[in-house]
């Protein structure tokens, strides 16, 4: 497998939110531009869509937990487990929100001070 990737890639993880986070890790691990996260019980075989079964790794969800901690200064994680576990579809969403923390170039919640000399 290629390790930058311009096609379509569908990963496929066991419906657990240390799973979906262990496919979001690889997302990153694989520089992938172009994917879909979706739970292995809704996935519907089709022709020409490569896939991957991403395994739960603790390890790898775990760093993505702690990077969250550290990029926000906040435990957001039971919050983010809550939505895991009440919404629908949450994949993109879910993707988007720890994309957004990691682009972020400081801590979320850094105070920017300046002062006038």
């Amino acid at each position: 497998m290629q390790t930058t990737s311009k096609r379509y890639l569908i990963l496929l993880y066991d419906n657990t939110l240390d799973g979906l986070l262990s496919a979001i890790f690889d997302i990153y691990r694989l520089k992938l531009d172009d994917f879909a996260i979706i739970p292995t019980k809704d996935f519907q075989e089709t022709l020409f869509k490569p896939t991957l079964n991403v395994s739960t790794n603790k390890a790898k969800a775990n760093r993505i937990k702690m990077g969250i901690k550290r990029k926000t200064q906040k435990n957001l994680l039971p919050y983010l487990a809550h939505f895991f576990d009440t919404t629908i579809q949450k994949e993109q969403a879910i993707y988007q929100f720890i994309h957004d923390v990691f682009q972020q170039k400081t801590t979320a919640l850094t105070p920017h001070y300046t002062t006038n000399t």
